[in-house]
């Protein structure tokens, strides 16, 4: 740039930093990029009309990342409709959650979460006996069948968990799904995109209420732009709800009706598509006493006060009401190793 009279740059502040390995590099800002440094001194031009991602999708990085600033092109919603969105499950935003799964540390000390890397396989598993003859069995006459080749990537961003969800894929589907799904770490992924993205957050501990990477507000814009028609997101929202950025992803999916549980996951996929319409989003079990259920939460759970708070919480913003015996539980559950909060409609 040397000399020249007029510069123009072009990027997004609200996405990933130059990648610094040394941490003295770091604490001298190398790790800020030159484009960063400008920001600060000058008023960029938002090119704010984004032509990638449905609207659901682009919604919460709009408000959360750009000030709502960040405008969908015309018929953004036409343009990457899909087959599947007839089905609750395959909706285009969907936050999934799993609350029963451990992470675990190698030796390298990357996490991996065994639980998730089964879910997405799950998921994509589902998806492709539905609507490929592909993969995963024969297709459904009654439904229109798509070619999903190269238009699935399931990204994270911890190394470890990428091997491992890669892995399964390969075990269950052997390597010629790598044609078709693709396993990348967020880092590496930034600039990508397509059809459906699948978001493995990872992070899932009795033992600590760290997030990690997930913290980084750049590293979650990024996975969250990287989809067209699709951005499904699975963790722990239990432990992720007490981040204030993750909080707010997870209450805003809630509002917006895109939160699901893997056991409503589990419960709704193996029905037909009218029987699925009369299965409520928010209860999913019924006790002999014709009460509806929510998620269970074990006696660790319980025993931690924030947890109970939160779970209350969620009771109350869903406008459902709860028996509590002084614990948060109904007496009549105490003797089970799952402990479940009863509530009404």
């Amino acid at each position: 740039m040397y000399g020249a009279k007029q510069v123009i740059m072009v990027g997004d502040p609200n996405q990933l930093p130059p990648t610094v390995i040394s941490r003295v590099a770091a604490n001298s800002n190398y790790n800020k990029s030159l484009f960063s440094r400008l920001v600060t001194v000058n008023s960029p031009y938002l090119l704010n009309i984004q032509y990638r991602m449905h609207p659901e999708i682009s919604k919460f990085p709009s408000e959360r990342f750009y000030g709502s600033r960040l405008k969908n092109g015309p018929s953004m919603d036409a343009v990457n409709h899909q087959p599947w969105f007839k089905e609750r499950i395959f909706k285009p935003y969907i936050f999934f959650s799993v609350v029963d799964s451990i992470e675990s540390k190698s030796i390298t000390k990357s996490l991996s979460n065994t639980v998730e890397a089964k879910f997405v396989v799950n998921l994509v598993n589902t998806l492709l006996q539905r609507y490929s003859i592909g993969h995963g069995g024969k297709a459904n006459a009654s439904k229109q069948k798509t070619s999903f080749k190269n238009q699935i990537c399931i990204v994270s961003p911890y190394k470890e968990q990428i091997q491992l969800i890669r892995s399964l894929f390969i075990k269950k589907f052997g390597s010629t799904i790598l044609e078709t799904v693709s396993v990348e770490t967020v880092d590496s992924f930034q600039g990508q995109e397509k059809t459906i993205i699948i978001f493995s957050c990872v992070r899932s501990s009795s033992k600590s209420t760290s997030i990690g990477f997930l913290r980084d507000f750049r590293k979650l814009n990024v996975a969250l732009t990287r989809g067209k028609s699709n951005m499904w997101i699975v963790g722990n929202d239990n432990m992720l709800i007490n981040d204030k950025l993750w909080g707010s992803l997870i209450r805003d999916a809630e509002q917006r009706g895109c939160k699901m549980t893997k056991a409503f996951f589990e419960k709704i996929k193996n029905t037909n598509e009218e029987e699925a319409k009369n299965i409520d989003n928010k209860f999913l079990s019924i006790n002999s006493n014709n009460k509806e259920t929510i998620e269970p939460i074990n006696k660790k759970q319980v025993d931690d006060s924030k947890n109970l708070q939160s779970y209350k919480g969620r009771c109350v913003d869903e406008g459902i009401e709860y028996e509590d015996d002084g614990c948060g539980l109904t007496s009549k559950f105490k003797d089970l190793d799952i402990q479940k909060s009863v509530v009404t409609k």
